[in-house]
């Protein structure tokens, strides 16, 4: 990968969200040798259906499962904001949140979601957690991370200012930038199935990773990518 960066934060809705937009991106970051943060806004409290469980059962169920993908990637922090799974908004307070977050782990790269994006294709709605993050994020990392005048009272706990060089949307309407994963697609794939709870078949989901992730080289050879919308602030 020819990225260097110090440090990188992925800012995401769910527990499974990073693996599953920009799992190979952040293998191949680590790799390099980035300390990585993930930062999850919600618990993912009510992605399982399971009538046995309650939704604090879950949302405990999704950290260990988070825990385990984070080590597959190798993702040096993991933070959560416990925002209420399912009614994620872009607010003052999120942003305050997001803000201070950005400011505690100085990266250089960050990683959210394109709120622009409503659906894919004709077989999926976007998650409106989703868009959420990506509103609440763009706002918090440009202006607010880098102005001292955005949640002064952020000062006061020694969050000073903070500009980040650069801003790479996942799954985006309008891509300007591939990274080739092929190396560490099966990484990518593992990561993702450490959340056992969210899927069933685990040869359906792989398979389905495989698919939309599949490109072909100049020479008709199977490669595997990521695509993003490269901001650089």
């Amino acid at each position: 990968m020819q990225h260097n960066y110090a440090r990188v934060m992925v800012i995401m809705a769910h527990p499974d969200d990073l693996e599953y937009f920009c799992g190979g991106t952040l293998a191949l970051l680590s790799e390099a040798g980035s300390t990585i943060t993930s930062l999850l806004l919600t618990d993912g409290e009510k992605g399982c259906s399971d009538p046995t469980k309650t939704t604090g059962q879950i949302a405990a169920l999704r950290r260990i499962e988070q825990q385990a993908a984070a080590e597959v990637l190798g993702i040096a922090a993991l933070r959560y904001l416990g925002y209420p799974d399912g009614a994620l908004l872009d607010s003052p307070d999120l942003r305050r949140a997001i803000t201070a977050e950005v400011r505690r782990a100085r990266p250089e790269l960050v990683l959210l979601p394109d709120p622009t994006r409503y659906y894919f294709g004709d077989w999926y709605v976007n998650h409106p957690d989703h868009r959420g993050a990506g509103e609440a994020g763009l706002a918090a990392v440009m202006p607010a991370a880098n102005n001292r005048w955005y949640f002064p009272e952020l000062l006061e706990d020694g969050l000073e200012p903070h500009q980040t060089a650069e801003l790479w949307l996942t799954t985006p309407s309008d891509p300007n930038h591939s990274v080739d994963i092929t190396a560490v697609i099966e990484r990518k794939i593992r990561a993702f199935l450490c959340h056992a709870s969210q899927y069933g078949d685990a040869a359906v989901v792989s398979e389905r990773m495989l698919r939309e992730a599949r490109t072909e080289d100049a020479f008709g050879i199977e490669r595997y990518h990521e695509q993003f919308r490269v901001m650089h602030l």
